[in-house]
């Protein structure tokens, strides 16, 4: 009983200071300058960011777009240091106030995490069925890729076996093709 007591008053004592250190800077108020106006005293910061190198396209988006709109709505500056790179990273230091640093940060990993996943099918074809499967000129092929935002890949070798065919996209996009 003794130690429950304890236990008790113990998480009673740290929600007390919780409390209190929530109510002191909501009563306290932002930092006022002499002349009574509020003053926020937030040097600009650099946070490092690691990048897997196979999201950095999606990350720096078409013509730089994404990386640009970040930069807009964080109001950041955001750099790739390419002598921090190496085969699998790339580093990327973003300079802003600390939220708004924070939020390029989150909105980065956002955009890492909003990419669809690639998957790879291997199909293997008889040769005999290749010619349905191509068409004339390659137009069969060229037309499903467009339909289905598939990339579709076709061995290219002579004989009578097997032919090995990758399909490379989203899942949704191999079952459409």
């Amino acid at each position: 009983l003794g130690v429950g007591v304890a236990a008790a008053v113990g998480s009673a004592a740290a929600a007390a200071f919780a409390a209190y250190l929530i109510l002191k800077d909501d009563h306290d108020g932002p930092a006022r300058s002499s002349d009574g106006i509020p003053h926020t005293s937030s040097r600009p910061v650099s946070i490092e960011v690691r990048i897997p190198t196979r999201h950095i396209a999606h990350v720096i988006g078409r013509g730089g777009d994404t990386i640009k709109e970040i930069q807009r709505k964080t109001n950041t500056r955001i750099h790739f240091k390419d002598e921090l790179a190496t085969d699998s990273v790339r580093v990327c230091i973003i300079n802003g106030q600390p939220d708004e640093a924070q939020l390029a940060e989150i909105l980065i990993h956002q955009t890492i995490a909003n990419q669809p996943r690639v998957e790879t099918l291997v199909l293997m074809v008889p040769s005999n069925a290749m010619g349905c499967i191509i068409g004339r000129n390659g137009e069969n092929i060229r037309h499903m890729q467009t339909y289905s935002k598939c990339k579709i890949e076709v061995e290219r070798t002579q004989g009578n076996g097997p032919r090995k065919v990758t399909l490379t996209g989203t899942g949704e996009q191999i079952a459409v093709a």
